[in-house]
């Protein structure tokens, strides 16, 4: 399993990782990107949150532009309409280019399903508000992997989810968090367990006003979400899924 350190900030220590994701709405403002085999996401979400809209041609043009750093690109979603979303899939891949698919919990399964049919890497989002309600998260969970499991071993991403329970629980190929730039960012850091992952205090890297101690926290945290990749790579390895 990979996970992608995903969000706004964090690049004085990212441009030797090998995973990591960029929002096109923020990446947008930069002409040419830095990071190497970085994963992209459209923004669609940070865009409806802001309630600002996305230009799908902006998008591809960016894509195209960028493409020698770019090593995947996810589609242009709309999270409140699926139809739209699959639209902007078709016409993505009408200007030659081969996004991933986004299915958002709770649309209908028969969404989910097509794509499971016609692609081999999909993704899902709309996760993130359930990443503290444990219950509805392992329901929707459940039913979209009741689907997937027929397509095995299709690759699934999980856009926002590196809930350590759910990881454990189902055959994710990626998955991506922002979880260690936030921590790091508000002076603390999550220290990685086998048995739970849980935000501690570091005192020694606590200022967080302090730009040095900023990228020692970054490290950390990068570090300990390793951790918890390698953990789950080696769990499914145990299983019967290697990737």
């Amino acid at each position: 399993m990979k996970i992608y350190f995903a969000g706004d900030g964090g690049e004085c220590v990212l441009e030797n990782q090998k995973n990591v994701l960029k929002s096109y709405y923020y990446a947008k403002s930069q002409k040419k990107i830095k990071i190497k085999n970085m994963l992209l996401d459209s923004g669609g979400f940070t865009a409806f949150t802001k309630g600002v809209n996305i230009n799908i041609d902006d998008y591809i043009k960016f894509i195209k532009s960028n493409s020698n750093n770019i090593c995947n690109y996810f589609v242009l979603d709309d999270i409140k309409d699926y139809k739209q979303t699959l639209k902007n899939q078709k016409y993505m891949e009408s200007k030659g280019l081969k996004p991933i698919p986004c299915y958002h919990a709770n649309e209908p399964l028969s969404v989910l399903e097509n794509y499971c049919k016609n692609y081999k890497y999909i993704s899902i989002g709309g996760l993130v508000p359930y990443s503290r309600k444990k219950t509805k998260l392992i329901q929707i969970l459940d039913n979209c992997f009741s689907i997937i499991k027929k397509y095995f071993p299709i690759k699934v991403h999980g856009l926002g989810m590196t809930n350590k329970q759910a990881l454990e629980r189902y055959p994710f190929y990626s998955v991506d968090s922002t979880s260690w730039l936030i921590g790091a960012s508000l002076g603390g850091v999550s220290n990685f367990d086998k048995s739970k992952v849980s935000l501690l205090t570091e005192y020694m890297y606590k200022d967080k006003d302090n730009k040095k101690l900023y990228k020692k926290r970054f490290q950390y945290m990068i570090q300990e979400q390793l951790k918890l990749e390698q953990y789950i790579t080696k769990l499914w390895e145990k299983r019967g899924i290697k990737w």
